[in-house]
């Protein structure tokens, strides 16, 4: 009986290991800090291109999209994004190749039938809660604000950080002042999404990275 029941355990362990989805490979940027104005890790903002970012990130699974503001690369599960600027006329055989494709296609397809858009430029990186689930996204801004982070920290963080800029610039800080949005804060390089938890908490939603 002993024997049988080590027997039967054995074969649920190595099923669960057979069932066990192999890391994203964002995973390897998902501690890194993301720095306004600069970028996530080596994902540098108006640096990194298409290609190179495609050849690294391409085969996890993502929504591709693309508009006049770019090109747009949602990893939805994760909760991160990327959008590539660059030349209108890539952005809009990208978003025909995208809308008009029956069976699906990704980008690396459209990338190998137009080559001059593999140097379109990073231009935007978002971290936020996905829908379902939880974000791979586990670092933090420079300031030390990450997903989830309670308001008040956040508010407090990029107050300290406006005071600090101000003085710098003028020599005098300016009285307090109240944020862009009840639920924005804008800061050079960077912007953060607040609103609620499951628990009704006030908390990070959204990270945004961007050029100064």
């Amino acid at each position: 009986m002993t024997k049988r029941l080590l027997a039967i355990l054995g074969l649920v362990v190595v099923a669960g290991c057979a069932e066990r989805r192999p890391p994203s490979p964002l995973a390897q940027i998902a501690k890194e800090p993301l720095q306004a104005g600069i970028g996530l890790g080596e994902l540098k903002l108006l640096q990194t291109t298409l290609r190179a970012f495609t050849s690294k990130f391409g085969e996890a699974q993502s929504v591709v999209s693309a508009d006049q503001d770019g090109a747009k690369i949602d990893f939805i599960q994760a909760g991160l994004a990327f959008v590539f600027s660059g030349d209108p006329g890539c952005l809009q055989g990208l978003s025909q190749y995208m809308s008009a494709a029956t069976e699906q296609r990704d980008i690396n397809g459209f990338l190998l039938q137009n080559p001059t858009c593999e140097t379109m430029l990073l231009e935007k990186i978002a971290a936020y809660i996905p829908p379902v689930g939880e974000p791979l996204y586990e670092g933090e801004t420079v300031e030390g604000i990450g997903l989830n982070a309670a308001r008040e920290l956040a508010e407090r963080a990029y107050k300290a950080t406006q005071d600090a800029v101000t003085a710098l610039e003028t020599g005098t800080p300016l009285p307090e002042q109240s944020l862009q949005s009840p639920n924005e804060i804008h800061q050079p390089g960077i912007r953060i999404y607040l609103g609620k938890d499951a628990s009704g908490r006030e908390v990070v939603r959204r990270l945004e990275v961007i050029p100064r």
